[in-house]
């Protein structure tokens, strides 16, 4: 680079007369090396973009947002050919900042969403500003919030399922319960049409009448006895007697 510069050539013919004298311009640039974009968020939700660039001179910029040039409507603050642009609220897209010089071109793209205001506590620091919606990370729980959280929903899980143990044993008790009470109530209820023919039939053997003959025990008799002879006041006798049972 330091080569850079005004080069003038002088020219003698063979008796070391000058026949000429000639000017040169040598320019030396480098190309872009690299683009780099910074965005972020103001106070009124606007996003602002910075097209920062490395190596080349002189560049210039130019815009594109979703494919198109940004205008006016788009642009709260600079124009397609700044380097730091502000975007009105609600504005968001693929964005591309192409720098270019004269001997080279580069350029670089990121997408931008919205802004929206971000009030919360993250580890145990407060935080109110405008944030990008999209890959919001202020308000990410930390890993201690995260076990905490995950603990009570252990316990929380397991209180419901004891409630539901209790609850089916209970429904259970209950309907065992009233099973019971429906049966007794069945038996101490009014006869059904099995327990009248049953009745019928119980009623019907208890008048059958049998006549049988029975034949009865001779009872003993009182013997007196004077001397040899033997005087019974009842002798042996069979009695033959019908009853009816």
């Amino acid at each position: 680079m330091t080569d850079r510069g005004e080069y003038t050539l002088d020219t003698f013919d063979s008796d070391g007369r000058r026949t000429g004298k000639h000017k040169l311009e040598l320019s030396l640039e480098a190309p872009v090396s690299s683009v780099q974009l910074v965005s972020e968020c103001l106070s009124q939700g606007q996003v602002k973009v910075s097209c920062l660039s490395k190596g080349g001179e002189s560049p210039k910029y130019s815009w594109t947002l979703n494919g198109h040039i940004l205008t006016d409507s788009k642009l709260l603050s600079g124009n397609n050919t700044t380097n730091i642009i502000i975007l009105r609220q609600k504005i968001s897209g693929l964005l591309i900042c192409s720098v270019t010089t004269k001997v080279s071109s580069l350029f670089k793209e990121i997408y931008t969403s919205t802004c929206d205001f971000v009030n919360c506590t993250s580890n145990g620091v407060h935080i109110s500003k405008w944030a990008f919606k999209e890959n919001n990370t202020l308000c990410v729980e930390t890993m201690e919030d995260k076990h905490n959280i995950m603990g009570l929903l252990q316990i929380i899980v397991g209180a419901l399922g004891v409630l539901l143990i209790v609850l089916l044993v209970s429904m259970g008790f209950i309907c065992a319960k009233m099973n019971k009470q429906n049966n007794n109530e069945k038996d101490g209820g009014e006869p059904t049409d099995a327990d009248r023919r049953t009745g019928q039939q119980e009623q019907s053997m208890d008048i059958q009448v049998e006549y049988g003959k029975v034949k009865k025990e001779p009872r003993q008799s009182n013997v007196m006895t004077y001397g040899n002879m033997d005087y019974s006041v009842y002798g042996n006798m069979e009695e033959n007697v019908y009853a009816n049972i």
